[in-house]
């Protein structure tokens, strides 16, 4: 069943050198489980070019470059092939990358169209559209391609500014009016681009072709999501070309699946030093299999949560293959209820984050912007106000601390942790918020609990507590003890995190939220909205 060949994928996954025998079997388990013909299709080829291979192979006897990259096996990871002549175990995703493409500027051709002094909120902008080239490989070959965007530049204040490049997801396109009022926030040069087949670029998007969103084959650089982060790689070596930029203050945000492309660019890009992801996260294939709202555009895409090929674009495309290599400082800010990326999902994914800083921010009680345009009744409420000031003010302040070293701005709390431990009859939980003495203020601390898969979240305040024993050094301890007794916290349901907002800002009059990382048992399934 699905389930078994899952498993022989996790077993593949856990051998450093997995044996021919190994994949033979995993592609007759495939060819056995699959019910998509043409995934069967593709599975029965990738067997027949594993019985055919030696199992003494010299992998230096082929090379991983644009003359020799085929993708025969779809269940990655497998093998790759060269000519059907060489195997070896498939590469990092990394290895897909072409320092050349991302950094070089002799291709990239930029078309720029003055249009003048623009006014928003009364700042005053000058305004540039432009076309880069890039390439994507949705056809399974590299092809030149124009993307389009809009360059915001303050003309208050002198000096060079840092640069941020804002991306866009499956409900927006760039615009001068977006790349204004984000320039205008943080007194920064903003380009807004648009992705491949998105607003005036060219390629193959997903208005036209939806599948190409998890496309792997013929070659697993064929996604939307690799070509708009190349594309952004190179928007960055445009910007870098500006006298008006700080070639070392470079940021990345994005949205949604923008969220997902800026986490990849953070992954491969080391002129990025920071990076605020958005109502995104990675895992994307197992939270389909959870339910997420991703399984509707697989389906649209003809494909489910257990295509082999699919399989493929998780471990080259899915954000979760870039957390362990992130070069700037990460914020992911994401709901709780996100019907894209189920809370479990984001807590595999700011795990395996590694990165010079990184935080967390959950709001509970909010999900994909849907709340608030919803007419029935999810056990929650239009928490829209509180949402947007996260996303407004997290912002400003993660760009602000990291690209301009405002004071205002920092320093930043450490990130908080949470533990919880109870006596038969009561709760306690225990709170530690590294850096929380150097703030100006105290921090509003409060545990978000939920007993119901996620579905719903319910808060108590904790208080500061002084000389909490075993407590770490620098560390500023709060606590609370409940009444609920322990075993209303069933394993499969109980998810917690703790939440801290302090006052920020040149007055104090923005807030700044960190949670802790997502606690839940391994057996903890989350309960998802369903889908109108």
């Amino acid at each position: 069943d699905a389930e078994a060949a899952d498993e022989a994928f996790d077993d593949l996954k856990g051998e450093a050198e997995p044996s021919p025998e190994t994949s033979e079997g995993l592609a007759e388990l495939l060819v056995e489980t699959t019910t998509d013909a043409s995934d069967a299709q593709e599975v029965e080829s990738a067997l027949e070019i594993l019985s055919e291979a030696s199992a003494e192979v010299d992998p230096s006897a082929c090379t991983i470059d644009d003359e020799c990259l085929g993708f025969d096996a779809p269940d990655c990871p497998g093998w790759w092939t060269c000519d059907g002549s060489c195997l070896w175990h498939c590469p990092s995703p990394l290895d897909l990358w072409s320092q050349h493409d991302l950094h070089e500027n002799q291709q990239l051709l930029p078309e720029t169209v003055g249009l003048g002094e623009w006014v928003h909120e009364d700042a005053l902008f000058q305004i540039i559209e432009l076309r880069l080239r890039s390439f994507e490989w949705a056809t399974g070959e590299k092809t030149p391609i124009s993307v389009q965007g809009f360059v915001a530049v303050p003309l208050s204040g002198l000096g060079v500014k840092p640069a941020v490049v804002l991306l866009h997801g499956l409900t927006s396109i760039a615009s001068a009016e977006a790349a204004m009022a984000l320039a205008g926030q943080l007194d920064a040069v903003v380009l807004s681009l648009n992705g491949p087949g998105q607003g005036g670029s060219l390629g193959t998007g997903p208005a036209t072709e939806l599948d190409v969103l998890f496309r792997s084959t013929p070659d697993p650089r064929g996604s939307w999501t690799y070509a708009y982060a190349l594309a952004t790689a190179r928007a960055i070596t445009y910007l870098r070309g500006l006298t008006v930029v700080q070639q070392t203050r470079i940021g990345v945000v994005g949205s949604g699946l923008a969220g997902a492309v800026a986490m990849l660019v953070n992954g491969v890009d080391s002129r990025v030093r920071a990076a605020l992801i958005l109502e995104a996260a990675g895992d994307i294939q197992t939270g389909a299999k959870q339910g997420s709202w991703y399984s509707s555009l697989l389906t649209a895409a003809s494909l489910t949560p257990y295509s082999a090929s699919l399989n493929a674009w998780s471990a080259f495309s899915d954000p979760l293959a870039y957390a362990p290599y992130q070069r700037g400082a990460v914020l992911l800010v994401v709901g709780a209820q996100d019907e894209y990326h189920p809370i479990s999902t984001v807590a595999t994914t700011y795990d395996a984050i590694q990165a010079p800083e990184k935080r967390l921010a959950v709001i509970a009680n909010w999900d994909a912007s849907y709340y608030q345009s919803s007419t029935g009744l999810y056990n929650t409420f239009n928490n829209a106000q509180l949402a947007t000031a996260v996303f407004r003010d997290a912002t400003r302040a993660w760009f602000r601390h990291f690209l301009h070293d405002d004071p205002a701005y920092g320093p930043l709390l450490g990130e908080p942790s949470v533990t919880r431990s109870d006596d038969g009859v009561s709760t306690t939980f225990t709170a530690e918020l590294p850096g929380a003495s150097a703030l100006p203020e105290p921090p509003a601390v409060r545990v978000q609990y939920s007993g119901d898969g996620a579905y719903s979240f319910a808060s108590i305040a904790l208080q500061l507590v002084d000389d909490a024993p075993g407590a770490t050094p620098g560390a500023t301890s709060y606590a609370v003890t409940t009444n609920i007794p322990p075993a209303v916290w069933g394993e499969h349901n109980l998810v917690y995190f703790v939440e801290a907002r302090y006052a920020t800002g040149q007055e104090g009059t923005e807030d700044f939220l960190f949670t802790s990382d997502v606690h839940r048992y391994e057996t903890f399934s989350p309960q998802i909205r369903p889908q109108q």
